[in-house]
C-alpha cells in the first residue's frame, strides 16, 4: 500500500510541476511520436505525442511521453526519458526529473538567487508537498465519493490545486499535526478559547443576528457566567494558538491578564479544503482562521482590512439583490468577524472571519468543490477518469441516453447557474469574483448542476470605473478603498481565476475524460460567449471581447511565483507572478462579431 501511494504521489506531483514548468518556463517541442522515430531510438513509447525539453546548462535533454495531450489543461506524463548524447535515452525517476528541472531554472542567467535561498526554498517545498501527498494517499487508499456531504468532497482533494508545483505543501505544520488539522486526514478537534478583555475586542457584523460574541460563545458551549463580567470569548485555531502563547510581544497581555488562555473546549470541529477554515455539520457558522502555515504561495493570516471586506461585501450583495434576478447563484457570506485590536498592533492574530454555513445536516449533499469534482482520479479501483464522469455515466445510465449528449446538457446547466452570472455580476455592476476551483462550489444533489456557491472574502474585486454607482448602492463602502481596481487589473485576474483556472478546468476535464476532444468544448464555448457579449454594455461586454480576440490571455504564474519566493498575501496589491499563454478562444480570422452570429445563428 505504501509503495503504490508513492508511485501515485510522484506522479501527481510530477504533473502539477512539470505542466507550470511547460506554461511559465520552456514549453519544449511538441512531437508525434512517429516523427520522432524518423530520426531517434528511444524505449518503448505509450502515447501519440512526446514533448522535448532541452537543458542546455547541463548538457540534458529531456523526453516526455504523454498520455494525454490538453491544450488548455494539464498534459499526462507516462514516463520521462533523459539523455546525455542525443542517441542512448533512459527512464529517469520522476523525482531526479524535477531535481534536474529545477537545477536548470536557476542556472540560468535570469534568476537572480547568489546564495541559492529561492533555490532551497522550492526544493523543500517540492519535498514536503510530495512526502505529505503520499500520507494523503496511503490513509486514502479507495475512492470516495464527493457527492455524498460536503465535508467529505473538502476533504477529498488529495492532490490540491491542478496548476501549482507544490500543491500539497504545509511548511509550519508538524507531521504529527497532520493527523488532526490536514483535511486529508479528516481529523476533528476543539478549538483554543482565549478571554480577552471587553475594551480590546472588535467585533462587527452585517445585521443584528448574527452576533459574533454569541456565536463565539455557542460554539465554545462556554456558560456566560464562567467569564468575567468584562470579558469576551475568542476562538482561535489550534496552530494559531500555539504561536499566540509564544509571541514575546504578546506575552505581557496574558501576565496581565487582559487575556487569558482557556485552552481546547466546546464544539468538535474540522478542516475544510483551505485548513484554514473550520466546520461543524450541526453548527451554523463556519470560522476562518490564521494559521502559521505556508499554503501554496502564502501563509495564510487573516488581514485587518479583509475582516470588514466580508461584512460590507455581503451588504452591497444583499442590497444589489442579484440572486433574486438569477436565484442558481448564491454568495456563501461572511458577514460578521471578531478581533483582538492591540495599541501598535496592524494585526494581533487572533482575526477571526464567520462564514454562515448552509450544509448543515442533508443539506450538504452533492454540494462539491469544482476541484473535487474535477480532479483526476487515480485510484486503481474505479473505472472512471473523475467523479464528473461517474457523474454523467450514472446519469446517462438513469436517463438511458449516451453520455455525450448528458455531457452537452450538464455542460449547459453549469454554463447557466455559473458562468454565465460570474458574467453579468460584472457587467452589470463592475464586480469582479475570484472564482477559482476552490472558491466555486456546485449543487449536482440531482445530477446536473442546480446552483452555484461563491465563496472567499479575499476575492472580491469592484470596478473604478462603477465606484459611484456602487457607492450609491452602499455609501459605506467609501471605508474600503482596498476593494476597488482599475478595469485591467479586475479583467486580467478574472481571465486567469475565472477562465483560465475554472472554465478551461472543465473543459479540459471532458476532454480528458471523452466526452469529445477540448476544441469541441471550446467551439461551445465561443458560441455562448457572442450572444452573452451582446446582451451587454458594461465591463462584461469588454471581457469576453478580449476572450474572444486576443491573442493571448494573461495566467497566475504559481512555479514563477514559487520560484521567485514570493508571498502574495504581502506583495503589492497581493499580486503574485504573471505570463501570457496562446488564448485558444481566439475566434479565426479575425471573424467579426456579426458575421459570428450569422454562422452560428
Amino acid at each position: 500500500m505504501l509503495e503504490q501511494a508513492r508511485k501515485i504521489a510522484e506522479a501527481a506531483s510530477f504533473q502539477a510541476f512539470i505542466n507550470g514548468y511547460l506554461r511559465e518556463i520552456n514549453a519544449g517541442k511538441m512531437w508525434d511520436v512517429r516523427h520522432w522515430l524518423e530520426f531517434n531510438t528511444t524505449p518503448t513509447l505509450c502515447g501519440e505525442f512526446l514533448i522535448e525539453l532541452e537543458l542546455p546548462k547541463q548538457g540534458q535533454s529531456l523526453i516526455l511521453d504523454l498520455a494525454y495531450r490538453s491544450t488548455v489543461g494539464c498534459h499526462t506524463i507516462n514516463a520521462v526519458y533523459g539523455c546525455l548524447d542525443q542517441s542512448k535515452w533512459s527512464r529517469v525517476g520522476i523525482w531526479d526529473a524535477i531535481q534536474l528541472l529545477v537545477t536548470e531554472i536557476y542556472a540560468a542567467e535570469a534568476v537572480a538567487d547568489p546564495l541559492g535561498l529561492c533555490q532551497q526554498e522550492l526544493v523543500n517545498r517540492l519535498e514536503d508537498s510530495l512526502q505529505n501527498m503520499m500520507v494523503y494517499f496511503a490513509n486514502n487508499p479507495h475512492p470516495v465519493n464527493p457527492l455524498e456531504n460536503f465535508c467529505i468532497a473538502e476533504q477529498s482533494l488529495l492532490c490540491g490545486h491542478w496548476l501549482h508545483p507544490t500543491p500539497k505543501s504545509r511548511q509550519g505544520m508538524q507531521n504529527s499535526q497532520h493527523r488532526l488539522f490536514a483535511p486529508e486526514l479528516h481529523g476533528e478537534f476543539h478549538l483554543h478559547y482565549f478571554a480577552v478583555e471587553r475594551e480590546l475586542v472588535r467585533w462587527e457584523s452585517n445585521e443584528v443576528n448574527p452576533d459574533p460574541i454569541a456565536i463565539c460563545l455557542a460554539a465554545a458551549d462556554w456558560p456566560l457566567e464562567m467569564l468575567e463580567e468584562n470579558e469576551v470569548l475568542i476562538p482561535v485555531h489550534p496552530l494559531q494558538a500555539e504561536w499566540l502563547l509564544h509571541r514575546e510581544d504578546l506575552k505581557p497581555w496574558f501576565a496581565s491578564g487582559r487575556i487569558r488562555s482557556l485552552g481546547k473546549v466546546g464544539n468538535v470541529f474540522t478542516a475544510t479544503s483551505s485548513v484554514r477554515t473550520v466546520f461543524q455539520e450541526q453548527f451554523p457558522w463556519m470560522f476562518k482562521f490564521s494559521v502559521p502555515v505556508k499554503i501554496t504561495n502564502s501563509f495564510r493570516q487573516n488581514k485587518k482590512h479583509e475582516l470588514l471586506a466580508g461584512v460590507i461585501m455581503s451588504r452591497l450583495y444583499e442590497r444589489i439583490g442579484f440572486s433574486r434576478q438569477w436565484p442558481s447563484f448564491q454568495l456563501i457570506s461572511d458577514p460578521a468577524f471578531i478581533t483582538v485590536e492591540l495599541p501598535g498592533f496592524k494585526e494581533s492574530g487572533f482575526e477571526v472571519i464567520i462564514r454562515r454555513n448552509p450544509f448543515m445536516d442533508n443539506e450538504g449533499q452533492g454540494k462539491v468543490t469544482l476541484a473535487a469534482l474535477l480532479q483526476d482520479n487515480w485510484s486503481a479501483e474505479s473505472k472512471t477518469k473523475s467523479p464528473l464522469q461517474k457523474l454523467i455515466l450514472d446519469i446517462a445510465e438513469k436517463e438511458k441516453r449516451s453520455e455525450l449528449m448528458v455531457a452537452h446538457d450538464w455542460f449547459d446547466q453549469y454554463w447557466n447557474c455559473a458562468i454565465e452570472p460570474l458574467l453579468m455580476l460584472l457587467d452589470i455592476w463592475g464586480i469582479g469574483l475570484e472564482a477559482h476551483q476552490q472558491n466555486s462550489l456546485i449543487d449536482v444533489s440531482k445530477g446536473y448542476p442546480s446552483a452555484y456557491y461563491y465563496r472567499d472574502n479575499q476575492g472580491f474585486y469592484l470596478a473604478e470605473c462603477e465606484r459611484a454607482k456602487l457607492l450609491d448602492c452602499l455609501p459605506e463602502l467609501d471605508c474600503c478603498p482596498e476593494l476597488f481596481y482599475e478595469r485591467d487589473m479586475i479583467l486580467n485576474r478574472l481571465t486567469y481565476y475565472l477562465i483560465v483556472n475554472h472554465l478551461f478546468a472543465v473543459i479540459y476535464r471532458l476532454g480528458r475524460d471523452g466526452y469529445a476532444n477540448e476544441q469541441h468544448w471550446l467551439d461551445i464555448t465561443q458560441k455562448k460567449l457572442m450572444p452573452l457579449q451582446a446582451r451587454m454594455c458594461g465591463l462584461g461586454y469588454e471581457f469576453i471581447g478580449r476572450l474572444l480576440t486576443k491573442d493571448t490571455l494573461p495566467t497566475k504564474a504559481n512555479l514563477l511565483t514559487r520560484i521567485k519566493d514570493i508571498d502574495e498575501l504581502d506583495a503589492d496589491m497581493e499580486m503574485a507572478v504573471y505570463v501570457t499563454l496562446s488564448n485558444p478562444l481566439r475566434i479565426a480570422n479575425g471573424m467579426c462579431r456579426k458575421e459570428y452570429e450569422v454562422e452560428y445563428a
